[in-house]
Parts: C-alpha cells; structure tokens; sequence
C-alpha cells in the first residue's frame, strides 16, 4: 500500500458545510500503472485544488511488480 498526501485533512466531518464539502480524501486503486499513474495524480490534485479546501489523495498499490510504488512515493 502506498499513500501519497496533498493536503491534509485537518476538519474531517465535522466541519462540513451541508452545501459543499470542505475536505475529501480521493482512493485510487492501482496495479501495474507505472505508465499512467503519474498522471492520474497529478490530473486528480488539479481537479481537487480548485473544489476542496482540504484533501488527500491516497494510491493503493495491489502488490505491482512494475515501478507503481516508486512513482508514487516521488
């Protein structure tokens, strides 16, 4: 399992408003997706910034055996 944060969750819940939510923790599963997985991340943070105050992107690696976890972790 690999973690990647960008910002953390520092209301949870509890400080959501009923209307738009001010946190998000975003789970991308991922096996063998050295390829894209880069860009996935990088594509989610860009989407995520612009809607979220706080958020958490989280890559769970399903025991790749190419270069995911690497990438990742960079």
């Amino acid at each position: 399992e690999v973690v990647r944060s960008r910002r953390p969750l520092s209301q949870g819940w509890a400080g959501m408003h009923a209307n738009r939510a001010e946190s998000l923790s975003l789970v991308i599963p991922a096996y063998n997706e050295a390829a894209v997985i880069a860009q996935a991340v990088r594509e989610a943070k860009v989407a995520l910034a612009g809607r979220f105050r706080d958020f958490e992107i989280l890559v769970v690696d399903d025991g790749s055996s190419d270069d995911t976890p690497r990438i990742v972790e960079q």
